[in-house]
């Protein structure tokens, strides 16, 4: 069977013109249809076969396309109203004018939303239902159905450099592909978009906003739109499963109180990724540093953690193959002690074989380790994680002499049946330590520590 990109990558492409075009909307349909004509075959209807609705799938989705962003509440209620006036059955709405696309399920629409749109006039045109009912919502109901909807992009999301947060409409055409192929699916989609504001709502089921971070960075490679939870026998643990039964997380631990609440929280949404624009579960972990510093900034700061992101890592990368002119990988054993979230090793993809990597908390560890681990490419070619993080505890390389480092080095790569036959190849973006600030603040976090003499 062809990828999802290949198989749909020139309606794909359509499907973004349309977005794209300045063309009022019934220009744009030859370039609207394409899409849907081919995921949905024979379900698909147009125009008369479809009561005059743009595109309706029959028993799924109700298309309705405008020619500006402003109109979308009007094409809300457009689709709503063909309920009513000519019988459509779906669940599911979708709206599309230039630079937006928003997508809602009926079900989890406002209240009031549903009300309003049956008090218009059966007998109207929808079209016109639209546009009245459009001008009689209030400013509060249009907030409450923008926020419910299920999907959502607006012209300002796609404004700006894309490094900075900027959308841009090949990502989001392969998500709302994505979507489509997905539609009888009840869950909410976390994104790239949202994913933090997630870690922060799951601060509710874990004693500590740290522990909230690595539920969420055990699952992210598992959490797909066919996840399930399983509960150990002694109700302490659970696990997600996901890929159709065919991958599973190791297991959390959680309190029996949450279990329930944790169960619906993850098998009512799912995890944007898609392999055909590049965006994987990697994606998420390289935008480590972010969540760090949102959910615990305090923990951040004291320990000096700066972390190198992902262009600044692929820029190293770039440097170092151009000033160093031996072979690195031949002559060399790449350490990064300090790895933060493991974007310079990670970067370094296809160029190192084997690679060690050490942080000097073991909650940054077991990070690095879960990300390497969901990477294919580098269960592949070899890591060495130091210390194990099975021992809870990190390799702090200021409070320890040289030698004992090296030996400490020694005893964990020998584990994993790889000589330290080359001299170390220093790879890292160093922490920062401030000893200058208060000694109680650096003992909450467990950022108080002595500096070896050897090495000042």
């Amino acid at each position: 069977m062809a990828s999802v990109p290949n198989q749909f990558s020139v309606e794909r492409e359509k499907f973004k013109q349309c977005l794209q075009s300045d063309s009022v909307e019934n220009a744009r349909r030859a370039l609207l249809y394409p899409l849907f004509q081919k995921l949905f075959k024979e379900k698909f209807k147009i125009e008369n076969d479809a009561a005059g609705a743009d595109v309706y799938i029959v028993g799924q989705l109700i298309v309705e396309s405008k020619t500006e962003f402003k109109q979308w509440l009007d094409g809300l209620f457009q689709a709503l109203h063909y309920h009513r006036k000519a019988g459509l059955a779906f669940h599911t709405i979708m709206v599309v004018a230039k630079e937006f696309v928003g997508i809602w399920k009926v079900n989890k629409l406002p209240e009031e939303a549903i009300k309003l749109s049956y008090k218009a006039d059966v007998q109207k045109a929808a079209s016109e239902v639209g546009k009245l009912l459009a001008k009689e919502c209030s400013r509060e109901l249009r907030v409450a159905i923008h926020e419910s909807a299920f999907y959502w992009l607006e012209p300002k999301y796609l404004q700006g450099d894309i490094f900075g947060g900027a959308r841009n409409l090949t990502t989001e055409s392969f998500e709302i592909l994505k979507i489509l192929k997905n539609l009888d699916s009840d869950r909410f989609q976390i994104n790239t978009h949202n994913f933090i504001h997630t870690i922060e709502r799951m601060k509710a089921f874990f004693p500590t906003p740290i522990e909230a971070v690595h539920a969420f960075y055990t699952i992210v490679a598992f959490w797909d739109i066919t996840s399930t939870v399983t509960i150990n026998e002694e109700e302490t643990e659970v696990t997600v499963t996901g890929f159709k039964g065919k991958k599973h997380s190791t297991a959390i631990p959680i309190h029996r109180n949450k279990i329930q609440d944790f169960i619906r929280f993850v098998e009512t949404q799912y995890i944007f990724t898609n392999e055909g624009s590049g965006l994987t579960a990697d994606y998420y972990f390289i935008r480590f540093d972010e969540v760090l510093a949102a959910i615990d900034a305090a923990y951040v700061k004291q320990h000096g953690i700066f972390f190198t992101n992902g262009n600044l890592s692929k820029y190293a990368l770039w440097f170092a193959k151009n000033e160093v002119k031996e072979d690195l990988n031949e002559n060399y054993i790449v350490f990064d002690p300090a790895a933060g979230s493991g974007n310079l090793v990670s970067s370094w993809r296809g160029k190192l074989k084997h690679k060690i990597v050490s942080e000097l908390q073991p909650d940054l560890l077991r990070i690095i380790e879960r990300r390497m681990k969901a990477d294919p490419w580098h269960v592949e070619h070899g890591f060495t994680i130091v210390p194990r993080t099975a021992s809870n505890e990190g390799l702090n390389f200021l409070d320890i002499d040289a030698a004992t480092y090296l030996d400490r080095l020694e005893g964990e790569v020998k584990r994993n049946n790889i000589l330290m036959d080359k001299p170390l190849a220093f790879l890292m973006n160093p922490p920062y330590k401030n000893t200058d600030e208060n000694v109680t603040a650096r003992e909450a976090t467990n950022s108080e520590y002595s500096i070896h003499p050897s090495i000042l």
